[in-house]
């Protein structure tokens, strides 16, 4: 993208599968009344400027399918991404496909009135912050394929609107949420998280493995202890034999 213009929008800026090379222009923070941004499926990178989180009027962010790196702004003051019926788009953050690294940050809870956040492998890590129950006209959220830990919040069952959750191919334990729209995401939703408790066996149960015998020893049918009672035993007999005169002449037998 040119760098050395000064350029302004007052809508919308959309510029999809351009081959678009470089980092988001300075002159972009100009555009102050910006309500869409649409460069998804180029090839731009570089970390991604502060600037971005401080349009006032934008409510469609979607920079998916690029090469961005770093951590994602910090969404900071108060919430922004109001609901506009421009061209019938929903307020979304899509920044999928990239290559950020670092946490959701909690302040993604204050976009109150954003519907779809989708943040697939961009290599995020840490834990889902449990402020993301508080953007409550969520309907799309979509985690999966990073390197997110820890346990699912149970909070996000209060996101009545949800209709799309994916945490897929994390390193999430425990269990899942209960009620809610979670009772009707499918088990793929949650594909990929070895420790993750799918909500059918939820609370997670931990079977029980009984102790292997080790290969290199033999199982051994009767040992020692079986010996020293058949010994006392065979004793016990003999000694009550005599004892009751049950001791017959040669070619009698003992009966017990």
């Amino acid at each position: 993208m040119p760098s050395n213009v000064n350029l302004q929008f007052t809508k919308a800026l959309i510029i999809t599968f351009c081959h678009l090379r470089g980092s988001l222009p300075i002159w972009l923070s100009s555009s102050k009344t910006l309500q869409l941004l649409d460069l998804s499926w180029n090839s731009l990178g570089g970390s991604l400027p502060s600037l971005i989180g401080k349009f006032e009027y934008l409510f469609y962010l979607d920079l998916s399918n690029n090469s961005f790196s770093g951590e994602i702004p910090e969404k900071q003051g108060r919430p922004r991404l109001a609901y506009n019926y421009i061209w019938s788009f929903p307020p979304t953050i899509d920044l999928s496909h990239n290559m950020f690294s670092g946490p959701i940050w909690p302040s993604f809870g204050n976009l109150k009135n954003l519907h779809d956040l989708s943040l697939e492998e961009i290599n995020l890590s840490g834990s889902i912050p449990d402020s993301i129950s508080g953007m409550t006209s969520l309907e799309v959220l979509d985690l999966s394929r990073n390197n997110l830990s820890g346990e699912i919040p149970h909070s996000l069952a209060r996101l009545s609107f949800l209709s799309v959750f994916k945490v897929s191919y994390n390193r999430l334990y425990g269990d899942t949420p209960s009620g809610g729209q979670f009772m009707t995401f499918p088990e793929s939703s949650f594909d990929g998280n070895q420790a993750l408790c799918p909500r059918l066996l939820a609370p997670c149960q931990r079977k029980q493995i009984p102790p292997l015998v080790s290969p290199g020893k033999e199982m051994k049918i009767v040992d020692w202890n079986f010996g020293i009672g058949a010994a006392t035993g065979f004793l016990l007999t003999v000694f009550f034999c005599f004892k009751l005169g049950w001791v017959f002449p040669k070619g009698r037998i003992c009966r017990y």
